[in-house]
């Protein structure tokens, strides 16, 4: 017994430690699950066992008693309203709105129980139920009579409501379509480009998601000014050279990062010869300085974060300009990451616009804000681009922010985010078109010189 007493309270403070410190800044799925849920196996086992533990006493007190009969309908009855919460406040969970939404869904789980399990499981009792295979055929029945219906229903709302959406919701998707021949990180050979470019000289686009969301923008003003574009990207992997990237738990992520990108230095080694290139990402995941920095980066041959990560980056940015020079690279654009926005401009845009709220009180984000959260990324950006003559380093900060607040969005209705960090093509028109000297800069119209 004093056993079980001891390990039921062991668990009882594991589940409370749960509850009180797992919250969205954890990683998900991760071993930090296991806790609630190994605290809970453990107390049902001892009260299995010995229901006189002091654990179990605290357990069986009444009002837990009552919520637990309820527990499931309220699980049921908060996702809804939680749901429904955050989208009523543009995607700003207050604490009043989740308590009043937890409130809610409380109360409808007790009437849920009252009116509808409580009589069900008394009528279950009672009743002499047939206990061949008939109910089970029945009720899979109903389900897919249930689904049919819905699926009959939601099918012409789906599209009556797609046809009342403005144009620039068709751009939310992304359409990469990229040149396979010059995919770098994935080719065998620099030969296949050559081919597709002829004679026509080669630039190349490396990054992350962030250069995925302007490669057709890049592609088609590359192919105004007479260049075959090549691409070396892939999401949420650090378009630089010679780096291992690790998670905010330390742990070494994304073979793939490494061998597309070890691909791409192979095949300019092989003879690829690029004239330009740009470099661009989502700076603030490598290089914020915080303690919140998505992820860290170490040296190609090391197997934890770099202790150094100001270092580590400016060697990594050093290292990758070496190398596309040693290729040939003559011009090398370096592009900022554009704001973020707290809130997803295009749902709460179209939302804003249904029911007649605010855009820009709503849908913006303080200018203030996104310098704090870039100056690092930006100090270690400038350092990098003031030490090497064919570098240039554009930031698109003022293109979206005015003297308060950056804006996702133009006055003449175009919307340039697709979520709180990738700009859409219409947004990345809006990066060549003000730094149109700079990108005639590095790839200069054929015929001209640079």
């Amino acid at each position: 017994p004093r056993t079980l007493n001891w390990t039921g309270s062991a668990a009882l403070v594991g589940l409370m430690a749960g509850f009180l410190y797992i919250d969205d800044s954890n990683p998900y799925p991760t071993y930090f699950a296991l806790i609630p849920v190994l605290t809970t196996m453990t107390l049902i086992a001892i009260a299995e066992c010995n229901p006189h533990t002091f654990a179990t006493r605290v357990l069986s007190v009444r009002p837990l008693v009552a919520i637990g009969l309820v527990s499931y309908s309220w699980y049921l009855w908060h996702w809804p309203l939680i749901v429904s919460a955050r989208t009523y406040n543009f995607g700003d969970l207050t604490p009043t709105l989740a308590a009043l939404a937890g409130t809610v869904s409380f109360c409808l789980a007790v009437a849920t129980y009252l009116a509808i399990e409580r009589p069900l499981k008394a009528w279950r009792r009672k009743a002499d139920l047939d206990k061949t295979w008939r109910p089970v055929v029945a009720g899979l029945g109903l389900c897919t009579v249930v689904a049919l219906v819905g699926v009959g229903i939601s099918i012409p709302m789906t599209i009556s409501l797609r046809a009342s959406l403005p144009a620039w919701v068709q751009s939310l998707t992304p359409r990469f379509d990229f040149e396979e021949a010059c995919r770098i990180n994935t080719t065998a050979s620099a030969r296949p480009c050559l081919d597709v470019a002829k004679e026509r000289p080669i630039g190349l686009l490396i990054g992350d998601s962030h250069a995925m969301a302007i490669h057709a923008v890049v592609e088609r003003r590359a192919a105004l000014n007479g260049y075959q574009l090549s691409t070396l990207m892939a999401s949420a992997c650090v378009g630089l050279f010679g780096v291992n990237q690790f998670d905010g738990t330390g742990r070494q992520i994304k073979a793939g990062c490494k061998s597309g990108l070890n691909n791409g230095r192979a095949i300019l080694k092989d003879g690829l010869k690029p004239e330009f290139a740009i470099l661009t990402n989502r700076w603030l995941r490598y290089a914020s300085g915080t303690p919140s920095q998505k992820y860290k980066l170490a040296s190609i041959n090391s197997d934890r974060p770099a202790a150094d990560q100001r270092e580590a980056f400016i060697d990594a940015l050093q290292n990758t300009i070496a190398e596309l020079r040693a290729a040939g690279v003559e011009r090398i654009l370096i592009i900022a990451q554009p704001p973020e926005i707290d809130t997803m401009p295009p749902s709460c845009i179209l939302r804003a616009e249904k029911f007649g709220f605010n855009r820009e009180q709503k849908c913006s984000e303080s200018r203030v804000k996104n310098i704090n959260w870039r100056r690092e990324a930006m100090r270690r950006l400038r350092s990098v681009a003031a030490e090497n003559p064919d570098v240039r380093l554009i930031d698109p900060l003022d293109i979206f922010c005015g003297p308060s607040l950056c804006l996702p969005y133009g006055t003449d209705g175009d919307v340039f985010y697709r979520d709180n960090h990738h700009i859409m093509s219409s947004g990345a028109d809006k990066i060549q078109a003000h730094f149109s000297k700079d990108f005639n800069w590095l790839m200069p119209p054929r015929g001209s010189n640079p």
